[in-house]
């Protein structure tokens, strides 16, 4: 099991869609989540490096917030956490490679809980 811990929550869908591209800042999210990753929860990586990327998983996400979310805002702002999940590519500058891909034959079982605390988010990967 490979844990990481965000010390921000995961923005809603609405935010991501009724904003302008250039102010919800996708990429900026992204990049984010990946430095977060990188080095904050660095050694994780290091641990694992040798197993990942994952061919098959299962993902929680544990999204701490403010207030509720509705379930599609909930799990569709989590789709920028998971492209940051799969390797570097054209589209996907940000990648850290941890699963090969985000397809259902990869990710076989994804879960989104949401808690209200303090902003943040736990994301667990089970292989």
């Amino acid at each position: 099991m490979v844990i990481f811990e965000l010390p921000f929550a995961t923005p809603s869908m609405n935010d991501m869609l009724t904003k302008h591209w250039i102010v919800a800042g996708k990429k900026r999210y992204q990049r984010a989540v990946c430095e977060s990753i990188k080095y904050g929860n660095g050694s994780m990586l290091r641990d694992h490096a040798k197993q990942m990327p994952f061919e098959k998983c299962e993902i929680e996400i544990f999204r701490y917030g403010l207030r509720p979310l509705d379930k599609d805002n909930l799990e569709g702002g989590v789709k920028c956490l998971i492209d940051v999940l799969k390797p570097v590519s054209d589209g996907n500058r940000y990648g850290l490679g941890i699963i090969v891909d985000d397809s259902m034959s990869v990710i076989v079982k994804q879960s989104v809980t949401q808690v209200i605390g303090k902003p943040r988010t736990i994301l667990r990967i089970f292989a």
